[in-house]
C-alpha cells in the first residue's frame, strides 16, 4: 500500500495523510522491535553476569571449606604429636584439670532439649554459661588451638558463630562457641595456657542471647563437662 502510494506523482491530501500515517506506524514498529532486542540483550547479559557471580561464590565457599578442614587436620596432628610436652595436660574425669572457662550461671546443661533457635528436639552437646556485661573467656586447660574463627555451615563449626577449639592431648578437646565478633585473641596453631584469655562472651551464630556454649570432647565424642570441672 505504501509503495503503491509512493509511486504516484500526484497524491491527494487523503492519500498523503494515509502514507504519512503508515510511515509513522512502521517507524514505531521498528522502534519497538529495536527496543525489545536491546532489552533482551541486556537481560541475557545480566543473567550471564549473575551466573558467573554465583559460580565464583560457590567456588570460593568450597575453597574456604576445604581450607578450614585442612587447617583443622594439620593443627590437630601437630597438637597430638606434642601432647606429651603440653603443660597441665588433661587426664581423667573429675581430676580438676579443667577450669570453668567463664563467669556466669549455668543456664542449660549437657542434655537433650528443645533447641531455642530451631525449635527442634536435639542433644545439647555442652553447657551454656550466661551473664551480662563484658565477660572474658579463658582456656579451660593448656593446649594447642585447632580452630579460631567464624563457623561457616559445612565446616564442622556451623551454628557456633565465632568459636575456638583447643586440643589438650590424651584425646581431650574443648570448644567455646558464640563468642563476640572481633574478640578472638588466639589463632590456629597457637599454644595456650590454662586460664589464658581467648575471647569475649557474645551471641554470634545460633544464639538467643549472650552466653558461652562450652563443650568437652573425649576422643572426638562430646561428654558432660560437669564432672570434669
Amino acid at each position: 500500500m505504501i509503495l503503491n502510494l509512493a509511486k504516484k506523482k500526484h497524491l491527494s491530501q487523503s492519500e498523503k495523510a494515509t502514507l504519512e500515517s503508515q510511515k509513522g506506524s512502521l517507524n514505531e514498529a521498528e522502534s519497538q522491535v529495536a527496543s525489545a532486542l536491546t532489552s533482551e540483550k541486556s537481560r541475557i547479559a545480566e543473567a550471564k553476569r549473575q551466573a558467573e557471580a554465583e559460580k565464583k561464590a560457590a567456588k570460593a565457599a568450597d575453597e574456604s571449606k576445604q581450607q578450614t578442614v585442612q587447617q583443622h587436620d594439620t593443627v590437630a596432628r601437630s597438637a597430638g604429636s606434642s601432647s606429651s610436652s603440653t603443660e597441665k595436660t588433661a587426664d581423667n574425669s573429675g581430676n580438676g584439670m579443667f577450669i570453668k572457662p567463664a563467669a556466669g550461671m549455668l543456664t542449660s546443661p549437657f542434655s537433650d532439649r528443645t533447641n531455642p533457635v530451631t525449635g527442634q528436639h536435639e542433644s545439647h552437646k555442652g553447657q551454656d554459661i550466661a551473664t551480662g556485661g563484658t565477660v572474658p573467656i579463658h582456656a579451660a586447660a593448656s593446649g594447642t588451638v585447632v580452630f579460631a574463627g567464624f563457623g561457616v555451615s559445612g565446616s564442622g563449626y556451623g551454628g557456633y558463630g565465632y568459636v575456638v577449639e583447643i586440643n589438650h592431648g590424651n584425646g581431650y578437646q574443648t570448644l567455646y562457641g558464640h563468642m563476640k565478633a572481633g574478640s578472638l585473641k588466639v589463632t590456629a596453631g597457637q599454644h595456650v595456657s590454662q586460664g589464658q584469655e581467648i575471647g569475649i562472651m557474645g551471641a554470634t551464630g545460633q544464639a538467643t542471647g549472650q552466653h558461652l556454649h562450652f563443650e568437652i570432647h573425649k576422643n572426638g565424642v562430646p561428654v558432660n563437662p560437669a564432672p570434669y570441672l
